[in-house]
């Protein structure tokens, strides 16, 4: 197999586990309240997204909160002021800057 059939191949079954995960976490009879639950999932969701790179591991971050968003368990504020510390800002330079990125572009 060729690594860009591997590649795709794994981006397809993240896009389809990472919803079927979320559903199984919520589904889970733990004894949280729903906004937990709804937290739960979406990190199972985003875990997901991270471990088959479906989208830039940057964007998954952020496709995490923004899902916390839009399901009302927090304000747009609130949800975002993390992002915005120094020490993350200083840590996404970093990873986005890196020699790394420069081979991975190439």
């Amino acid at each position: 197999m060729r690594v860009s059939s591997v590649n795709s191949l794994r981006r397809k079954a993240g896009l389809i586990l990472a919803p079927v995960v979320a559903a199984f976490i919520y589904l889970l009879p733990l004894d949280l309240n729903t906004d937990a639950r709804a937290v739960f999932s979406i990190m199972g969701f985003c875990l997901v997204f991270w471990l088959t790179e479906v989208i830039p591991l940057s964007m998954t971050a952020l496709l995490g909160v923004s899902i916390a968003v839009v399901l009302g368990i927090t304000d747009v504020k609130e949800a975002f002021l993390s992002l915005g510390h120094p020490v993350i800002l200083l840590f996404y330079w970093q990873f986005s800057d890196s020699p790394v990125n420069d081979q991975a572009r190439s």
